[in-house]
């Protein structure tokens, strides 16, 4: 995936983690500092992750965005 690719795909599903995000942690700003990291993941990742799939594609996001925001909800109890 190049960086138009990444781009292209940070912007289709920023509002999908943020969204996610902030139902879990219950803090908007809070859920943009997940959204970031999930986002900063799939950076590191980009050059693995499958483009031909909408569905695998939002599929990973939703399940990283999942998996961030309860370990992070976790530790603000």
């Amino acid at each position: 995936m190049n960086s138009e690719e990444f781009r292209a795909f940070y912007r289709r599903y920023y509002d999908v983690s943020v969204k996610l995000a902030s139902r879990i942690v219950q803090s908007h700003f809070t859920a943009e500092d997940v959204t970031q990291e999930v986002f900063l993941y799939f950076y590191r990742i980009k050059d693995r992750l499958d483009m031909s799939s909408e569905r695998k594609l939002y599929s990973l996001v939703v399940t990283e965005t999942t998996n961030k925001a309860e370990i992070i909800s976790e530790n603000l109890m």
